[in-house]
């Protein structure tokens, strides 16, 4: 009978450490990254001789994020000019990733409901602005968004 006992234990053991093992894998809650910043800020450079350029500041609140872009140089006055974050990066842009405000005289805010991790987590990513609504096919400004 002791050792009937003895594997009666030695099983338990075995599957409470086996139960163990996979609550932890499967079941373990994530915690944040708190090795991303809370803000950072991208250099938008200038494209086709626009000669706008500037800077964009991503800085996350509360789980969404909010991007100010403000451009300087030769900016229209007035004119609308498209912004979004794009797949990819400068050199090869992809499909827009997320839409942002339009710019209008150099300055534009946008309230997103994403993270910091949500955009680490798709890289590479781009913000790129546009000559216009009527020209969205000519980029003025574009910078890469990197950690």
């Amino acid at each position: 009978m002791g050792k009937k006992i003895v594997w009666v234990l030695v099983a338990v053991i075995v599957l409470a450490a086996a139960a163990a093992f996979f609550f932890n894998r499967y079941y373990k809650t994530q915690t944040p990254d708190t090795s991303l910043p809370d803000s950072l800020t991208v250099t938008l450079g200038e494209l086709n001789q626009s000669n706008e350029f500037g800077v964009a500041t991503i800085t996350e609140q509360s789980d969404k994020t909010v991007v100010n872009v403000n451009l300087e140089g030769e900016v229209p006055s007035g004119v609308v000019q498209l912004a979004h974050i794009h797949n990819g990066s400068c050199d090869n842009l992809g499909d827009i990733w997320q839409g942002l405000t339009s710019v209008i005289d150099g300055q534009s805010q946008s309230n997103l409901e994403i993270s910091m991790l949500d955009i680490a987590n798709n890289l590479p990513l781009a913000i790129n602005v546009h000559k216009s609504a009527e020209e969205p096919q000519v980029f003025v400004a574009c910078g890469n968004i990197s950690f």
